[in-house]
């Protein structure tokens, strides 16, 4: 159960450009939330991205590949700075 709202919250969604990921990211974007968002799917990213901020939070999209784990560090420490407040390694 989420709380009712995540306002100075920030969720981090891998697989955010589509399906489950999507969802999840409006979901939370709706509840107050900003949102990093990850995917392999460019295109996507920014779709989801726009939908976002227009919702009135703010996102940002950064391109990940899952498979490879140095992609994967890289991916988060380009997403940390704009969360600096939220996010600890």
């Amino acid at each position: 159960m989420l709380p009712s709202r995540l306002d100075n919250r920030v969720a981090v969604i891998t697989g955010a450009a589509n399906g489950i990921g999507r969802t999840t990211a409006l979901t939370l974007a709706r509840a107050g939330a900003d949102i990093g968002l990850l995917d392999f799917d460019s295109a996507g990213l920014g779709a989801i991205q726009t939908q976002i901020e227009d919702l009135g939070r703010h996102a940002v999209d950064v391109p990940l590949d899952c498979t490879d784990p140095v992609h994967v560090k890289s991916a988060f420490k380009q997403a940390a700075p704009h969360w600096a407040r939220s996010i600890s390694w």
